[in-house]
């Protein structure tokens, strides 16, 4: 009776593991359909709207001083069109080997172009750092809310302190500001969606970003004291060496 009841127990959680990953399977081919609708339903305006920037750019004199609002569009334009591209990657499940400190310096540099700050940085890297897969344009996007929310915390002039190491078959990042720490009962809220403490925030980026790390099978951490600084640890699978 008790090896029957021990049989009856196994077979139970092996069909409730085998109930979480079809579910599990179900969510994310939702998750891949909305992905394809939204790279669909994102491109057509876009083409119209980078089209006609476009057209406007060749009509305008070299020495015009509204080219470079034009450019600043036209790059936002693309910019769009890149993540409406990687939309239909992430439908299909497209993965890539992907450099992380290249990516890094790259996400730090398009959060740059919304703070215009004098901040110093410090980068340090393992000289054995593994690459990881995934789909490089939504890691940066990302990364670049991570950046985005440190030049934030700083002010007008701080330290950003980001390092990369392999740790246990994963590449962990850790990215540090020297700015006023979280308190407590705000960091228990961050990667909630629309949770925010900037007046003219919307409480996605940090949502957005924890989301992206998840779905390449990675995690987001948050530590941080009120005047210490905070710091922010993201986590990927590290790819196997060939």
């Amino acid at each position: 009776m008790g090896r029957t009841n021990t049989e009856l127990a196994g077979a139970l959680k092996n069909l409730g593991e085998l109930q979480g990953t079809i579910a599990n399977n179900a969510k994310m081919a939702s998750i891949g359909t909305l992905y394809l609708d939204m790279s669909h339903q994102i491109k057509n305006p876009l083409v119209v709207m980078i089209g006609r920037l476009e057209s406007l750019e060749y009509h305008l004199e070299k020495d015009d001083p509204n080219r470079r609002y034009l450019d600043i569009a036209l790059e936002a334009g693309w910019r769009i069109q890149e993540l409406a591209d990687n939309f239909t990657a992430m439908g299909h499940k497209k993965w890539v080997e992907v450099d992380v400190p290249t990516l890094l310096s790259e996400a730090y540099g398009m959060a740059g172009l919304q703070n215009h700050k004098s901040l110093d940085t410090d980068w340090s890297y393992d000289d054995d750092l593994p690459k990881v897969s995934g789909n490089a344009v939504l890691l940066r996007e990302g990364f670049s809310s991570i950046f985005t929310n440190a030049m934030d915390a700083v002010g007008d002039k701080g330290l950003i302190r980001t390092t990369a190491s392999r740790i246990n078959g994963s590449v962990v990042v850790r990215i540090s500001d020297d700015g006023g720490g979280i308190p407590s009962e705000i960091a228990e809220h961050l990667f909630e969606p629309m949770h925010t403490t900037k007046e003219k925030g919307s409480g996605i980026g940090l949502f957005a970003a924890k989301h992206i790390l998840e779905m390449h099978k990675g995690s987001v951490e948050i530590e941080s004291k009120p005047d210490q600084g905070t710091s922010v640890i993201l986590t990927l699978p590290a790819m196997a060496a060939t």
